[in-house]
């Protein structure tokens, strides 16, 4: 009879905490921080709070609200959100202790563990758990794509291929999909089938700036030199304080002699760049080829 009460009691919190959520987050907090003074250790309340931080952001909030529970009784559920905190906070090993206190598997348990374990450079252990994510039959290429990644990673160009044909046939394309067959093509050196493969991902408009660097270099390779210009435009318009689609650029403009849009390019990497290293080799170079030029006429 007490066990019924306290449902109730809980459930009519829940009901009041999920109302106010929408409208005025730090009422639902007060709400569900009040119930688990009255209910220590209430798993059901505690899961809702830490959600409702995890909404926030407020990881460590989250975090703490659960440990605190887990010192009453073991909680898989709780476990798995502070492993999911601990992943959001790049705190990757941590993030793989929580996972293994969880004692029932589930696919989502699963895949952010796979995930905890390639951040942590435990690539096979990765991939075993991926690939057990798939035999839950899951209704999402993400599982999939990943182990696609983990492949590639490894340096298995031909099964990422394999994989992202099945992805392919199960789910139908993306850009994600072209993006990943496209680099396993590259290093296979199989840079015309790359290209195709970037360039149907535009119908996608990826938003990754290496999907642009990387298609800029493909694009350079079979000769599509002003391709590669656009691309490596849109690479440095995606994201201005990447080096790599700079340095790109600025070598292809020096490679076909043009040297004002290089100096162009110079000025904008001395604005938006911290000064480095890979921009004063850019500046050097410059002024060598305009002294070049100067000194042929």
């Amino acid at each position: 009879m007490l066990i019924v009460k306290i449902m109730e009691a809980v459930k009519k919190i829940l009901i009041q905490a999920r109302y106010e959520k929408s409208r005025n987050w730090l009422k639902a907090r007060k709400l569900m921080e009040d119930g688990l003074q009255a209910f220590p250790g209430n798993e059901i309340l505690t899961q809702e709070l830490a959600l409702l931080y995890v909404t926030q952001k407020k990881y460590n909030e989250a975090i703490k609200v659960c440990q605190k529970s887990l010192l009453i009784e073991h909680s898989d559920q709780l476990c798995y959100v502070i492993a999911s905190c601990f992943l959001n906070l790049h705190e990757y090993q941590i993030a793989v202790d929580y996972f293994d206190r969880i004692n029932k598997e589930f696919p989502e348990h699963l895949y952010n563990k796979a995930v905890a374990l390639a951040r942590c450079r435990r690539y096979d252990e990765a991939v075993t758990l991926a690939e057990k994510v798939l035999d839950y039959k899951v209704k999402s290429p993400v599982p999939s794509l990943f182990l696609a990644e983990l492949s590639f990673i490894q340096k298995d160009y031909m099964k990422t291929v394999r994989i992202c044909n099945q992805v392919e046939k199960r789910f139908g394309v993306s850009g994600e999909l072209y993006f990943m067959r496209g680099m396993a093509w590259r290093a296979l050196k199989n840079i015309l089938r790359a290209y195709w493969e970037f360039h149907k991902a535009e119908n996608f408009h990826v938003k990754n700036p290496e999907y642009y660097r990387i298609y800029g270099l493909v694009a350079e390779g079979i000769g599509k030199t002003e391709k590669a210009i656009e691309l490596f435009g849109e690479a440095i318009s995606r994201a201005p304080e990447n080096v790599g689609a700079y340095m790109e650029l600025f070598r292809l403009y020096l490679s076909n002699n043009m040297l004002e849009e290089a100096t162009e390019l110079l000025f904008k990497a001395r604005d938006t760049l911290p000064e480095s290293f890979p921009l004063t080799v850019m500046y050097n170079r410059v002024i060598d080829r305009l002294h070049d030029a100067e000194s042929v006429k």
